[in-house]
């Protein structure tokens, strides 16, 4: 019995070894090919630029370039957290590729991390030739350590979110609690998605500190919260609006309602109807006003089709977990770019059906690994679902884990895509272990059942 777990012992280091050797070669190889590529600036990733500049040369969190006639809507658009980061690494490097260094070795540690979960929890090993398989059928996580996107700083802070959370349920130290706040209030800063959780991570504390009869939490629980508010204040006093983010009416204008009405009506009148609502909006006599003009007209789109949203948005917590990433494969590699109309507007008119049109002209083997990691993806759906059904798990730890995911999911909504995964993909992959484990049991459960009979 010994020398077995010895020789599985000394075989899984082994293993560890040459895996992590591949995984930190994955990540050298994805920074030099960006170093030759020079494609790691997408549509926001100038914005994030623009507001480290602006911080460092006027001190002002603005996303475009410094001069008037400044726009309001720019002031609150991209919060500081990312900014602040580029700003810290471009110290050293004087440029954007430190950043990248700085986010692969982030994308490591997370993935470190995760390792260290596993053999922590009652599975009590390492598992290194999975973790290795499921970040090479998740290229996002190599692309985007290599992009300026706020992406891989914001997965670090979400599994420390969550990690933190975890331990305080496990040893009841409420320094866990706080340290879980604060990595919510960075992510929070980052991310505008992640001020909801804000008000869950308060009524959980209120919960728990009469449940427990410790006022500290109840002091803790309200620190994001609290942040939030006085960042909304912060903003108001620059652009005399009280909001969060900018990125609030813009994804409920240029998505939410362009969305109903192109599904209800077609592109060209979706088009025809938010340049309209835009022109409405400017006419407003304040920047506040305008903003919660565009606002209310949205949701007033939403409430007169809430069926068709409801598809809409159904259909965006799909693709959040199905998509292959296909933008980000073709931006990354430099696969050419398909003219004319997107993919989204061939599924807005013509359903799945439009997915044989829109790609019949691409080459065979990148259809081929985009089926291969639609595949995975299903794979990944399927672990949330074993995972949620083992039952060694502790009920809190799957609350908590899926509880993450499926917010962050809801949350995007109409908008998901692949790229909105990569702050939730280390929770994804935590649970690999556990669902085969969990087909294990089962299928043990069934055989032995038949032998019994």
């Amino acid at each position: 019995m010994t020398s077995t777990t010895t020789f599985s012992s000394t075989r899984e280091s082994r293993n560890q070894k040459w895996v992590w050797g591949v995984l930190v070669l994955l990540h050298v190889a994805g920074f030099f090919w960006q170093l030759h590529q020079q494609a790691y600036l997408l549509t926001d990733s100038q914005q994030y630029l623009n507001v480290a500049q602006n911080l460092r040369e006027h001190g002002e969190i603005y996303s475009a370039v410094w001069q008037a006639p400044f726009i309001l809507e720019g002031f609150t658009l991209r919060p500081p957290g990312y900014p602040l980061f580029i700003l810290l690494w471009q110290q050293f490097s004087n440029s954007v590729w430190g950043v990248f260094l700085a986010q692969a070795v982030l994308s490591l540690v997370t993935l470190y991390t995760v390792q260290r979960l596993w053999l922590e929890s009652l599975l009590q090993r390492k598992y290194p030739v999975l973790l290795l398989a499921a970040v090479v059928l998740y290229p996002a996580q190599v692309i985007y350590a290599n992009i300026v996107m706020s992406e891989m700083l914001v997965q670090a802070l979400l599994l420390g979110y969550f990690v933190a959370l975890l331990h305080f349920n496990r040893k009841g130290q409420p320094h866990y609690f706080l340290v879980a706040g604060f990595f919510l209030m960075v992510a929070m800063l980052t991310k505008p998605l992640f001020y909801p959780f804000t008000f869950l991570f308060l009524a959980w504390g209120v919960f728990l500190s009469f449940k427990q009869k410790r006022a500290l939490l109840l002091l803790y629980a309200v620190l994001p919260l609290a942040v939030a508010v006085g960042y909304q204040k912060y903003n108001e006093h620059r652009t005399g609006y009280f909001h969060f983010s900018s990125i609030q009416e813009i994804n409920l204008r240029q998505y939410n309602a362009f969305g109903v009405w192109e599904k209800e009506h077609g592109y060209a009148y979706a088009d025809s109807a938010l340049t309209a609502l835009e022109t409405n909006a400017d006419q407003q006599p304040s920047f506040a006003e305008r903003q919660k003009f565009i606002r209310k007209a949205s949701v007033e789109v939403l409430l007169n089709s809430p069926v068709t949203y409801a598809q809409n948005h159904l259909l965006g917590m799909v693709h959040f977990f199905l998509d292959p990433g296909r933008y980000d494969l073709v931006h990354y590699f430099g696969v050419d770019i398909k003219k004319g109309p997107g993919l989204s507007s061939y599924l807005q008119t013509e359903g799945y059906g439009g997915l044989f049109k829109y790609f019949k002209d691409y080459n065979f083997f990148f259809l081929l690994a985009l089926v291969l990691l639609v595949l995975a993806n299903l794979l990944k759906v399927a672990s949330l679902v074993l995972f949620a059904l083992n039952k060694r798990v502790a009920v809190y730890e799957k609350v908590l884990l899926l509880g993450v995911i499926l917010l962050v999911a809801g949350l995007t909504g109409p908008v998901g895509a692949s790229r909105y995964t990569v702050p939730v993909f280390p929770l994804m992959l935590y649970t690999f272990p556990f669902a085969l484990q969990a087909s294990r049991l089962f299928i043990q459960k069934r055989l032995f059942f038949v032998e019994e009979k």
